[in-house]
């Protein structure tokens, strides 16, 4: 089965998704906190918490959920209860928005990596060389695009999604992934942009076996540009924060 035909199927099932199933649409839920070192149940349970969940993405970090809920009003009603009981870091996640964003089966809040969509009035793609996290001048022209719509709405604010391709450790992409979040972070603060209005999540490295398995991509040279594709920082420009 070729690599195209896999990913024609994912996005042929995340349209079937979004259109036989609306009514499951725009579901949200909160991150309470997301580690490299594991937490005891009890440190939740100390803190008034329960029904906690855990999961582990394949970069080893673990991320801990409370709540589904269904719309973002609720699920920032929660987060605001949670950061006043000392959960600062706890974050309101688009489950619908992070399909759309990520594998069509396991989403980016679990594991990162971007489908194959296209750009958008209100989406962009920033792409990095190998191991850096400089921007390029087409990288410089993709976040100048964003700035204008920053300045244009200024209720308006910008996710900036930070992936890396699977070269190198989980632990270094994931570094790498942050980065690059914030070398777009600091070229929009250096334009004046409020810093509460820019959103950064790192992802780190995608799950490329289909990439890396010889039997998938049958030379460097076809691997080497499907790579050039997960280099990258997604920029999602909303009208208001959610």
């Amino acid at each position: 089965m070729s690599l195209s035909f896999v990913r024609a199927i994912c996005i042929g099932a995340a349209l079937l998704y979004f259109t036989a199933y609306p009514a499951f649409a725009q579901r949200f839920r909160v991150q309470v906190l997301a580690s490299f070192d594991s937490v005891p149940s009890t440190y939740f349970a100390q803190r008034g918490l329960k029904n906690i969940w855990r999961t582990t993405d394949a970069t080893g970090v673990f991320r801990y959920y409370f709540g589904t809920y269904p719309n973002a009003l609720e699920a920032e009603k929660a987060r605001q209860q949670l950061i006043v009981r000392g959960f600062s870091q706890a974050t309101v996640i688009d489950i619908e928005e992070q399909r759309l964003l990520a594998d069509v089966s396991r989403c980016a809040y679990f594991k990162g990596g971007p489908l194959p969509i296209v750009e958008s009035d209100s989406v962009r793609f920033v792409y990095f060389e190998s191991g850096k996290a400089t921007l390029s001048e087409a990288g410089k022209k993709q976040v100048a695009y964003m700035l204008q719509l920053l300045k244009t709405v200024p209720q308006s604010h910008l996710y900036v999604l930070g992936y890396a391709d699977a070269l190198g450790t989980s632990l270094a992409n994931m570094e790498l992934a942050t980065e690059r979040t914030r070398v777009v972070r600091d070229f929009l603060l250096d334009h004046d942009i409020a810093p509460e209005r820019i959103h950064l999540y790192a992802y780190g490295e995608i799950e490329a076996s289909s990439v890396e398995d010889a039997e998938e991509v049958q030379n460097e040279y076809e691997r080497a540009e499907l790579r050039k594709q997960f280099r990258c920082a997604i920029l999602v420009w909303r009208k208001s924060a959610y």
